[in-house]
């Protein structure tokens, strides 16, 4: 595929100066994704355009599929506090197919999607912990592999053709984890998140 011309082509299709897609930021702390979320929404909503939500994990999944032809892939982020971000993904046509959905667990508690798809897993959660490449039985593994611009606009692109755009003062992030802080009580007990 001759990215550039693609590019090109979804340039002149949306008449857009610069192509604007919002990631929906599962992997960074609370405050940076709302900040994200809040810039790439307002400068959408300033230059009246809608926005297109694509998951951190499933530009992993691109990436993955662009650099081993990786048909199925189970995206793993490192989330800090001993936790994942985790979700799996098949390739349908040109699309990318939910097959679970993002999580944040602790590693034991991720698991493989019941089927006999040879899964590749890709993303720095299995570098930090890389029991989980042979726990759910990967055919391989890319722990290096990160979202990229690339793989987040060949995602929009198509959602966009279809008009899956969603108007900039509707747009909402996904926050997959809801927890990050212990109260003041829980530290004094030797709590740990």
């Amino acid at each position: 595929v001759d990215h550039l011309a693609a590019a090109d082509r979804f340039e002149k299709l949306f008449m857009l100066d610069v192509v604007h897609a919002r990631a929906r930021t599962v992997v960074a702390p609370l405050h940076v994704a709302l900040n994200i979320e809040i810039e790439d929404a307002g400068l959408a909503l300033g230059a009246d355009r809608p926005v297109l939500p694509v998951c951190t994990l499933e530009a992993i999944a691109q990436v993955a599929w662009h650099a081993h032809s990786a048909p199925a892939v189970i995206a793993c982020l490192d989330a800090r506090m001993r936790e994942v971000y985790a979700a799996a993904y098949t390739r349908d046509g040109d699309r990318w197919r939910e097959t679970s959905a993002p999580e944040v667990a602790t590693p034991d508690v991720i698991r493989r999607p019941a089927d006999t798809v040879e899964w590749f897993g890709a993303g720095d959660g299995f570098a930090r912990f890389p029991s989980l490449v042979s726990r759910l039985n990967l055919r391989a593994c890319d722990a290096t592999a990160r979202p990229d611009a690339r793989a987040i606009a060949e995602l929009a692109a198509p959602r966009f053709a279809a008009g899956e755009g969603v108007d900039a003062a509707a747009a909402r992030p996904l926050y997959v984890r809801h927890r990050v802080a212990l109260t003041t009580a829980e530290r004094a007990a030797g709590a740990r998140l």
